[in-house]
């Protein structure tokens, strides 16, 4: 049997899959298949791919909790569509900065959460003292 070696096919195919483990909260399987398309899609040095890609890589790695590296792959896929003037550069980058704001508003609710609870912890704290004190 005669194969033929159709890595865009492949990159396509691994990024579907990628996508179908999102839609499936499989997230781990989804890096793998999608670092593997990403790979592929550098080494044919295909930029709406890689683009496309790196998009959905943020989509794994803020469901994983990685808002670091969510956000530096929301950077590589602007870079890339600021300057290739494919997908959303089109119409202006606005739609790849969206992502990057949720996914910083994602952390700095974490922050401010954690500020919360700390500011909790510490006001009972205080108030079993007091009622240590009065008693």
């Amino acid at each position: 049997m005669l194969e033929i070696e159709d890595l865009g096919g492949q990159r396509a195919a691994l990024n579907d899959l990628g996508l179908l483990y999102i839609d499936h909260g499989k997230y781990n399987q989804a890096l793998g298949v999608l670092q593997q398309s990403l790979a592929i899609a550098r080494k044919l040095e295909d930029r709406q791919g890689e683009a496309q890609t790196l998009g959905n890589l943020v989509l794994v790695y803020e469901s994983l909790g990685d808002y670091d590296r969510a956000r530096d792959a929301h950077e590589q896929q602007l870079a890339i569509e600021g300057n290739s003037g494919e997908g959303c550069a089109k119409e202006g980058i606005i739609c790849s900065l969206n992502p990057l704001l949720i996914s910083y508003q994602m952390t700095q609710i974490a922050v401010s959460f954690s500020f919360l609870i700390s500011s909790c912890f510490l006001f009972l704290f205080q108030l079993y003292k007091i009622q240590k004190v009065a008693t």
